[in-house]
C-alpha cells in the first residue's frame, strides 16, 4: 500500500504538471520498514542572463507574497523529518500538505513571466518553514532586513495565528522582492493566472527578520540567527571502524560454498545455477520496474531521446527554446509562414525498418524496446530534427528586428541519473560512497555524456550517535574526494537526519547510510548515444564487484569490503 501510494502520488503531480519523469531508482530493504526514502531530483533549462537570484535588495522595495492560500496544513513537517520515530510520533503527524500540480503549473508559468519583465529583484520558494525560511533566508542572504505583515497573506483557514503562519508549509507558493513602484505590473500577471498575490511587506535597513500581526510586532529577530548563525555542534569521530563494518570486512574468497558448472551448494543443498538466477529476478530490488516507470508521463515536451529501462541515465534533448517572450510582442506580428520549420520532426526520419511508432531512437510510444529497433540502424542524417531550425527559416514581419529574435541554436543535450548503493555505505561509508558518485558518472558515460555536476541527498540516522556520526562523516569525505576526481561540483543538496524506528524488539533501527547522488552530464553529439540493450550474439558478459544482491540472496549475508 505504501509503495503504491509513493507511485501514484508521483505520477499524479507530474503527469499532470507536465514535466517527464525521465528516470530513477527503486530500492528495497527492510532497513527502511519504518522510514521509507523518496528523493527527488529535478532538472531545469534557463539561459544565463535571465538567472533570479534570491538575495533581497533596495531598501524599500516591496515583498510580495505569490500563490496558492496558506493554512495549518505541513506545520512543522521539517522538524518531524529530523526526529526520531517511536510510537508517540503517531500523535505527532503534522497535516501533510496537499499539493495541487495544475495550481503549480499555473505559477511556474506565471514565474517565468514574471522574470521576463525585468521586474523581479529576487526570488524563492517557501518550502520548509514556510513564511519564516524564506523571509530570513533572503534577507540574510541580502545583508538586509524584511518587515512583514501576516495581515495581508491570503489565509484558506479562519483564526490562524502568527506561528501557524510562520510554519505553515501549504504547497504552490513563493515570495518576491519586486522593484518599487512595479508590484502592480506583477500582480496583475499572477491575477491572470488565477493565483493571489499581494504585497505583503517591504525590505527594510536593520538586518532583521520583523512580523506584524493585527497593527503589532509578532516576531522579531536577525536575520542571520535563523539562516547563517545555526549551531556548530563538535562531536568525536570514531577512530575506528564500528564492530558491524569490521566483521562484514573479515569476508574473504574462501568464504564462498563449493560451486561447479550444474549449479551451488548451500547450507547443504544443491541450487541450479537457473535456481539462483530466478530467486534473483523475483528480488524487488532487481526485478524490473517497469510497473512503475510505465505510470509516468515520460514523454510529455517530447524531448526524451531515452526512454526509462532502455539506459541507467535519461537523456533529454535540448531543443531550441524559440523566441524569447520578452524578446518577441506577439502583438507586432510573426509571419506563421516564417514558423513552418518543415513540418519539424517527420515521422518518416526515424524510420526504422518500418517502425513509425515513435519519433524516438531508444523504445516505442509504449516504453518497449521492439526487437527490431536497434540503434545501428538510426543513420546520422536521421538524427537531425534541429538542422532545419536556423535564424534563416525564422523570418518575421519587418517591424521585428532580426537582434530581437534569439532562438537557442545549441546541439547539445544532456543526461541526467540518480543513484546510491546504500548496502555498498553501510559496509564501507567512505568508498560506498565514492562508490556511488563512480556508479552516476558510469551511467553518463555509457550513454555518451560528460559528466558535469552533481547535486546530493544525503540520508542519514542519527548523527549523536557514534555509528550514525562516522556513517555520515565518512561519507561526504567519500563524496568530495570522487568529485574531485571526476571534477564535477556539488552544487547543492539536502540532508535528512534522525531517520531512525523502534523496532517490534524495542531496538532502534536505523535506515542504511543512503547517500542519493543525482549527476547531470553534457552530450556533445547525439548520434553516438547508447542503450543497455544487448548487441551481438557471441558478446561476452560480466559481472563485477563483491557485496552484490546475488551474495545476499544467495548467502543471506551482507559482508565483503
Amino acid at each position: 500500500r505504501l509503495f503504491n501510494g509513493v507511485v501514484a502520488g508521483i505520477s499524479h503531480y507530474g503527469n499532470c504538471v507536465g514535466v517527464p519523469t525521465v528516470g530513477g531508482e527503486v530500492y528495497f530493504d527492510r532497513a527502511y520498514t519504518g522510514n521509507p526514502l523518496v528523493n527527488v531530483m529535478a532538472l531545469g533549462l534557463m539561459e544565463t542572463p535571465e538567472i533570479v537570484t534570491s538575495g533581497a535588495s533596495g531598501v524599500g522595495n516591496p515583498v510580495l507574497y505569490v500563490g496558492s492560500t496558506t493554512g495549518r496544513d505541513g506545520m512543522g513537517g521539517a522538524s518531524f523529518a529530523s526526529a526520531e520515530l517511536t510510537d508517540q510520533s503517531l500523535d505527532d503527524r503534522p497535516a501533510v500538505q496537499v499539493g495541487d500540480p495544475f495550481l503549480e503549473k499555473s505559477l511556474i508559468e506565471a514565474c517565468l513571466e514574471a522574470f521576463q519583465t525585468g521586474a523581479v529583484v529576487a526570488a524563492q520558494d517557501m518550502g520548509a518553514a514556510g513564511i519564516t525560511c524564506s523571509t530570513s533566508e533572503m534577507a540574510a542572504k541580502g545583508g538586509l532586513g524584511i518587515e512583514f505583515d501576516l495581515d495581508q497573506v491570503p489565509a484558506r483557514e479562519t483564526g490562524m495565528v502568527p506561528y501557524e503562519y510562520l510554519l505553515s508549509e501549504s504547497q504552490e507558493r513563493m515570495l518576491f522582492v519586486a522593484h518599487k513602484g512595479r508590484e502592480q505590473e506583477l500582480i496583475d500577471i499572477f491575477h491572470r493566472w488565477g493565483l493571489h498575490a499581494v504585497v505583503a511587506g517591504k525590505v527594510i535597513e536593520e538586518p532583521l527578520v520583523r512580523i506584524l500581526f493585527q497593527g503589532e510586532v509578532a516576531a522579531e529577530i536577525p536575520a542571520t540567527a535563523l539562516a547563517d548563525n545555526t549551531p556548530i555542534y563538535q562531536r568525536e569521530l570514531l577512530t575506528e571502524p564500528p564492530d558491524y563494518a569490521l566483521k562484514a570486512w573479515e569476508w574473504h574468497e574462501d568464504s564462498l560454498p563449493p560451486c561447479n558448472i550444474t549449479g551451488i551448494d548451500i547450507n547443504g543443498k544443491h541450487h541450479t545455477w537457473n535456481d539462483i538466477l530466478g530467486q534473483l529476478l523475483d528480488t524487488p530490488t532487481i526485478a524490473s520496474k517497469r510497473w512503475v516507470y510505465r505510470q509516468y508521463d515520460h514523454q510529455v515536451q517530447n524531448n526524451t531521446l531515452i526512454l526509462p529501462g532502455n539506459a541507467d541515465a535519461a537523456v533529454i534533448r535540448l531543443r531550441p527554446q524559440g523566441l524569447n517572450v520578452k524578446r518577441l510582442n506577439v502583438e507586432q506580428g510573426l509571419n506563421v509562414e516564417g514558423l513552418k520549420v518543415e513540418q519539424e520532426l517527420k515521422v518518416e526520419r526515424l524510420n526504422v525498418e518500418g517502425s513509425t511508432e515513435t519519433n524516438l531512437p531508444y523504445g516505442n510510444a509504449k516504453g518497449e524496446q521492439p526487437a527490431n529497433l536497434q540503434p545501428a540502424n538510426l543513420k546520422p542524417a536521421n538524427l537531425k530534427p534541429e538542422t532545419n531550425l536556423q535564424p534563416a527559416n525564422l523570418q518575421p514581419e519587418t517591424n521585428l528586428q532580426p537582434t530581437n529574435l534569439q532562438p537557442v541554436t545549441s546541439n547539445a543535450d544532456v543526461a541526467a541519473t540518480v543513484d546510491c548503493n546504500s548496502r555498498y555505505v553501510y559496509l564501507d561509508p567512505y568508498e560506498g560512497a565514492k562508490a556511488v558518485v563512480a556508479e552516476a558518472a558510469r551511467n553518463l558515460s555509457c550513454v555518451g555524456a560528460e559528466p558535469l555536476a552533481v547535486t546530493d541527498n544525503l540520508n542519514f540516522g542519527s548523527p549523536e550517535k557514534p555509528v550514525g556520526y562516522w556513517q555520515l562523516a565518512s561519507a561526504c569525505a567519500g563524496i568530495a574526494e570522487a568529485c574531485r576526481e571526476m571534477s564535477t561540483p556539488v552544487t547543492g543538496g539536502n540532508v535528512s537526519l534522525y531517520n531512525e524506528t523502534i523496532d517490534s524488539d524495542g531496538n532502534p533501527q536505523s535506515i542504511y547510510p543512503t547517500p542519493v547522488v543525482g549527476m547531470v552530464g553534457l552530450i556533445a553529439d547525439i548520434t553516438k548515444t547508447c542503450g543497455q540493450g544487448w548487441q551481438a550474439e557471441g558478446d561476452l558478459i560480466y559481472l563485477l564487484g563483491l557485496g552484490t544482491k546475488y551474495w545476499e540472496n544467495s548467502q543471506s549475508q551482507i559482508k565483503s569490503q
